[in-house]
């Protein structure tokens, strides 16, 4: 017997009694299979299995889990053991007067739980506005608590009876026994109570029953004044004749009237009463107290048929109550055998078949369980297979993940080199390419001071030449001052000697013409030192000249040598900015190999670590697969 199983069992009995409100299935906590576990069919949000089966207007039934509310009501019927709930209360939706019949589940000798229904009483106000007894009878009905459950006033439904001062009316109640009350109601009627108790609940409830006295004394006094107004003018001839007529038309008929009314009292309905074949007032009282006789009677027998009823529903309820105790022992011995197979596939054992049989409607269970262990213990020895193989194809991944691990970090160590030998290289010839833009720079200068020297040799050049031209000039006077000096010279020498002839007069010219010689042998003197200097310089010249000549052609060489060099350093530096570009864009290939690398490094050690994982999670599966005990079908292939 499980969850599921008690709440179709709820559903099927609400589909079979349409006129049930409501049932429901509340467990002492951890009562019914010592799991409080939420989520289970009728299982609330507590985990408590607490199914309500209940239909809406339309008739639908739904299943309802509500929170568990453990109330007195609820303890007493489990601390007792006796069924409780016919004090009926205002159901809060429908407005309907209900009772909630409960009743405690005993499991093994515990209570585990109680099963109540919840029955309107609607219908009972129909019922007994049919039952006619007499004109202006009124039938009610009081719960066990004195509280009016059916009342011809509806604003008394529910509500607590009052008494008057006498308390003839709780006295009456609490005697639990049929009871006339005559004057009820200020002597206007007579009030009967008639005691109703169910089985086993140990309440009581009461058919209040108010008969006016008008049902009997209106005809009784209809006939008496047309008896008597009728006679008044004869009343005193009449006197001794109305004696006899009262005795035998009043006095026995009445006295059969009382007599059938005690037997009323004491619930002898068979007898007729007698008179109803008269056709006077009191043959009119008689067949209404024969009415009302046939009315007791078949009240009787209605009381009679619900007794028997009743005694039908017990005993219907006693069998099914040994079907389910007969049921509830098959249930405690399939869950006992299952419950074994169960501990012992717990323990690993998965050759733990059921293989005592089962009721048959529980066979199937049986079939089911040994498929579902066979099936558990193919599924095992497969596990276990495929385990090993994993474990065997893990190792091996292990393997080769170690050694490409290693390649791996080998070639991102070496690659790492390569990156810096690259990035070395690459740095090296940016700074040749700036040495180089700065050696172009320095021969680019270098062709303009050669360009700018040979002009200057140019000019130089032609200055010299003019100076040769000079000094060939300044020769040319230097020679002319010499014959100068050299004709003065001699005029000099021709004076010294006329003055030598003119004796003493001649001698002051003599002197100034030793003067004028002596200056004429220094002018020679000077004009051949200035004519050597001049030869000299000019010589010195003409070698300078030639020099500046050699220089200008030298340097002209050396600038188209430059000129030469710089176009060769701008190939250079294009090609070595080429080459930079080359040596970045390897550098950049590099270093993408490099990252990659490095991934595929971290990949390779991830995959190390996984297949290393992945083998001792197989050695651990293996491990826990070694628990279980196959049976020898399926342990072969383990």
């Amino acid at each position: 017997m499980n969850k599921q199983f008690i709440v179709d069992l709820l559903v099927e009995d609400m589909r079979r009694f349409p006129a049930i409100f409501g049932m429901d299935f509340k467990e002492i906590p951890h009562g019914f299979d010592g799991t409080q576990l939420p989520g289970g069919p009728g299982t609330n949000p507590e985990g408590i299995f607490f199914p309500y089966v209940v239909r809406d207007g339309h008739g639908n039934i739904a299943v309802r889990t509500p929170s568990a509310h453990y109330s007195d009501f609820y303890k007493a019927i489990i601390r007792t053991g006796n069924p409780d709930g016919l004090e009926p209360y205002i159901d809060h939706d429908s407005g309907v007067p209900m009772v909630s019949p409960t009743f405690p589940i005993t499991f093994n000798g515990k209570r585990i739980a109680v099963v109540g229904a919840d029955i309107p009483l609607d219908w009972l106000v129909p019922m007994l506005k049919e039952v006619q007894i007499a004109p202006g009878t009124k039938i009610s009905l009081l719960s066990s608590q004195g509280f009016w459950v059916v009342s011809p006033t509806p604003a008394q439904i529910m509500q607590h009876f009052h008494d008057d001062a006498s308390r003839a009316f709780s006295k009456a109640l609490s005697a639990h026994d049929v009871t006339i009350i005559p004057g009820f109601d200020g002597g206007s009627a007579d009030r009967i109570l008639v005691p109703i108790t169910v089985d086993g609940f140990g309440t009581y409830w009461t058919l209040v029953v108010d008969l006016p006295g008008e049902a009997i004394t209106t005809p009784v006094w209809h006939t008496i004044f047309t008896l008597v107004i009728p006679g008044i003018v004869l009343i005193v001839i009449s006197l001794v004749l109305m004696w006899l007529i009262f005795r035998k038309l009043l006095s026995n008929p009445l006295g059969s009237l009382i007599h059938a009314v005690s037997e009323f009292e004491n619930r002898h309905y068979r007898a007729r009463v007698f008179g109803t074949e008269r056709q006077d007032e009191l043959g009119a009282i008689a067949r209404g107290l024969d009415a009302f006789r046939s009315s007791l009677l078949k009240a009787q027998e209605a009381d009679l048929l619900l007794e028997g009823e009743r005694r039908r529903n017990e005993e219907a309820q006693r069998v099914r109550h040994e079907q389910d105790e007969r049921r509830l022992d098959d249930i405690r011995k399939v869950v006992e055998q299952i419950g074994g197979a169960l501990s012992a596939l717990s323990n690993g054992d998965l050759a733990s078949e059921l293989r005592q049989p089962l009721p048959d409607e529980f066979e199937i269970l049986r079939t089911d369980f040994n498929r579902s262990i066979r099936e558990l213990a193919n599924t095992i020895s497969g596990i276990s297979t495929a385990a090993q193989t994993i474990r065997d194809g893990s190792e091996t991944v292990h393997g080769g993940a170690e050694n490409l691990a290693q390649r791996t970090e080998q070639q991102a160590a070496a690659l790492e080199q390569t990156t810096a030998a690259i990035s070395q290289i690459a740095r090296s010839a940016s700074h040749s390419e700036e040495l180089i833009t700065s050696a172009q720079s320095i021969g680019e200068e270098a062709c303009h001071s050669a360009a700018a020297s040979a002009d200057i040799m140019r000019r130089t050049r032609d200055a010299m030449s003019r100076i040769e031209n000079s000094s060939s000039q300044i020769v040319d006077i230097v020679s002319i001052i010499e014959n100068i000096a050299f004709q003065t010279n001699v005029l000099a020498l021709n004076a010294s000697i006329e003055a030598a002839r003119a004796g003493d007069a001649g001698r002051g010219f003599a002197v100034v013409a030793d003067e004028v010689r002596t200056l004429a042998q220094r002018c020679t003197e000077a004009a051949k030192s200035v004519s050597a200097l001049v030869g000299k310089t000019s010589d010195e010249i003409h070698i300078g000249a030639e020099c500046v000549h050699e220089t200008e052609h030298a340097l002209a060489t050396i600038s188209g040598l430059v000129t030469t060099m710089g176009e060769r350093l701008t190939t250079i530096v294009r090609n070595a900015r080429e080459q930079a570009v080359s040596l970045k864009e390897v550098n950049s290939a590099i270093g993408v190999m490099d990252r990659t690398t490095q991934q595929n490094a971290g990949i390779a050690d991830e995959a190390r670590s996984a297949s290393r994982s992945l083998s001792d999670e197989t050695h651990s599966m293996l491990h826990l697969i070694l628990r279980f005990s196959l049976p020898a079908t399926s342990a072969a292939t383990y």
